[in-house]
C-alpha cells in the first residue's frame, strides 16, 4: 500500500519559549515520514528574530488536544483518516510544558515578518518517526501574536 500524506495545522497565539508549537505521536505500529514543516506570523508588522527547533521527545510536551478531520487531514480526497494518536500527551499544539528532548534534528533561526519560516527537506533529508514516537516542531524563543503552522507527513503503513 502507498503510504497516506496528511497536514496537520493550526494557528497558535502567544506560544512560549522551547514549547511545541505542533507535536505528533506516531500510532505505535506505523512509522511516520516528515515532509515538510512552515510557520508564519498572521498579523504582526514588528520585526522578531526566532529559531526553529525539530526535535524527537522522550517525553511528550503537554499539548491542546488535536482533532483529527479538522486539524489532522489527509491531502487525497477520499483517503482514510490520520491514525496519529490525539491527546494532550500525544498529537496537539501550542504546548504549555516542554516535555523531553531526546534527539534535537534541525535549529534555524528566521524572522517571523516577510518570509516566516519554511523546511523543505531533500529526499536524503527526511526525518522518519518510528511507530509510538513523538517528533516536536517549537521555537525557541516565544512570541506574541498569531502564528500559523502545518507539518506535512505520511503513514508508513
Amino acid at each position: 500500500m502507498a503510504p497516506r500524506a496528511y497536514a496537520f495545522s493550526r494557528e497558535i497565539t502567544n506560544a512560549g519559549a522551547d514549547r511545541a508549537l505542533l507535536q505528533i505521536h506516531a500510532p505505535a505500529a506505523i512509522p511516520l515520514r516528515i515532509l515538510r514543516f512552515s510557520c508564519g506570523n498572521l498579523a504582526s508588522e514588528t520585526s522578531e528574530n526566532n529559531a526553529i527547533k525539530i526535535s524527537r521527545k522522550s517525553a511528550a510536551a503537554t499539548v491542546t488536544a488535536a482533532v483529527i478531520a479538522t486539524d489532522v487531514r489527509p491531502l487525497a480526497t477520499g483517503d482514510a483518516a490520520s491514525t496519529v494518536q490525539v491527546g494532550t500527551a500525544n498529537t496537539g499544539y501550542n504546548a504549555s510544558t516542554a516535555g523531553t528532548d531526546s534527539d534535537v534534528l534541525v535549529r534555524e533561526a528566521f524572522n517571523w515578518v516577510g518570509s516566516g519560516y519554511l523546511w523543505l527537506p531533500t529526499p536524503a533529508e527526511y526525518i522518519y518517526v518510528p511507530g509510538g514516537g513523538i517528533i516536536a516542531f517549537s521555537t525557541l524563543a516565544a512570541f506574541t501574536g498569531t502564528g500559523e503552522t502545518r507539518v506535512v507527513f505520511e503513514e508508513l503503513a
